[in-house]
């Protein structure tokens, strides 16, 4: 037995008779005590975030469609995330496109998440040539319409939004 499982065994029995319990509380309700169905109820629900690159269909091969830029610092930055760069400096923020200062355009999405909170970062982003999920994609709080502007300015770098 590795090193691992040795370590892990007693957490890993545990998360067995876990799932095991959670199981058979919701297959079977009528014949799980109260206090086994509040315990069940307390787990709630878990939701999974984006995953790097998740909102990826296709892209050029080897590694034409991206390219590594700096994210300015004060944000946090989830995967598919769209981005606009800013003019002075060439960095690269969320977009936002009531800015003036070139972040109102798309520029490029974000491959994995960024925690720019403490200084600029180095991230990897789609910029060119490349098919997305737009359903995975990240407009901020971007209307509509704007989002819609943004798609265009997407597919101007031959990024298609499907």
């Amino acid at each position: 037995m590795n090193t691992f499982l040795k370590s892990n065994k007693r957490s890993l029995i545990q998360a067995a008779a876990l799932f095991a319990l959670v199981g058979a509380a919701l297959a079977f309700p009528q014949y799980v005590s109260a206090e086994v169905l509040g315990a069940v109820a307390l787990l709630g629900s878990i939701t999974e975030g984006r995953h790097a690159g998740e909102f990826i269909m296709s892209e050029a091969n080897g590694q034409r469609s991206r390219e590594n830029v700096t994210i300015v610092s004060g944000q946090v930055l989830g995967p598919g995330q769209v981005l606009g760069k800013i003019s002075s400096g060439g960095k690269y923020t969320a977009i936002n496109q009531g800015a003036g200062d070139g972040s109102e355009t798309a520029a490029g999405i974000l491959i994995g998440a960024c925690d720019a909170s403490g200084g600029d970062v180095e991230a990897a982003i789609i910029a060119r040539d490349a098919e997305v999920n737009g359903n995975c994609l990240d407009w901020g709080a971007e209307s509509d319409l704007e989002i819609d502007a943004g798609i265009v300015e997407l597919e101007a770098l031959d990024i298609q939004v499907r």
